[in-house]
């Protein structure tokens, strides 16, 4: 099952409430970075994704290269969080912006 998340507390609830329930399958978990605002608005749309309080703060954020820069230092944090909840296989949804992942795995 792929899952994207712009909270990490409530995948971490929603893994919780997976195995309470004894549902074991694949867990793959999809970020996408946090660059344009409209683009983040988009997904929160089209997937009806809950965005963090944080999140919702950087939608505050209307300079275009302050998003970007928040935004980037976000995704890396919630990807380091990620990782140290065990979750080693993350799929990016970086629109092939090459630029973009270069950014976030220099970050890491």
């Amino acid at each position: 099952m792929t899952q994207v998340v712009m909270d990490n507390h409530r995948l971490y609830q929603f893994q919780q409430a997976l195995k309470t329930a004894q549902v074991s399958m694949p867990l793959i978990i999809g970020v996408m970075p946090y660059v344009q605002r409209e683009r983040v608005i988009k997904m929160i749309q089209l997937t009806q994704v809950t965005p963090s309080p944080v999140v919702q703060g950087l939608l505050t954020q209307t300079d275009v290269n302050a998003f970007k820069s928040e935004g980037l230092a976000l995704t890396i944090k919630q990807i380091v969080d990620l990782r140290k909840h065990g979750y080693s296989h993350i799929h990016l949804f970086c629109q092939n912006d090459i630029a973009v992942v270069s950014e976030l795995f220099q970050g890491l």
